[in-house]
């Protein structure tokens, strides 16, 4: 079950994206608390959003052995680092 794009949370996509990315259930992955603060992931970007601020915003981390890059413009990129296959999927 997928949720709103326009109205899921920041933190929700990059769990989803990265599941996706595993080819795994959301639900198996450990909580993305544990490598980022997904409260304040959102309230980053969602104040960038209500301010229109310029420039761009750059979120890098590592999650369940993926690299994370999420941007401006709620963009999320995922890179596989645990596999011997590497992909890069973008949300």
């Amino acid at each position: 079950m997928s949720a709103n794009p326009s109205t899921e949370q920041l933190s929700t996509k990059v769990v989803l994206a990265v599941a996706d990315a595993k080819n795994v259930d959301p639900l198996d992955l450990p909580p993305l608390y544990y490598a980022i603060d997904p409260d304040a992931l959102d309230q980053l970007f969602q104040s960038r959003c209500r301010t229109r601020a310029s420039g761009t915003a750059t979120v890098r981390f590592t999650f369940a052995g993926c690299d994370v890059v999420v941007a401006s413009g709620n963009q999320v990129t995922v890179t596989l680092t645990d596999s011997d296959t590497e992909r890069d999927i973008e949300a």
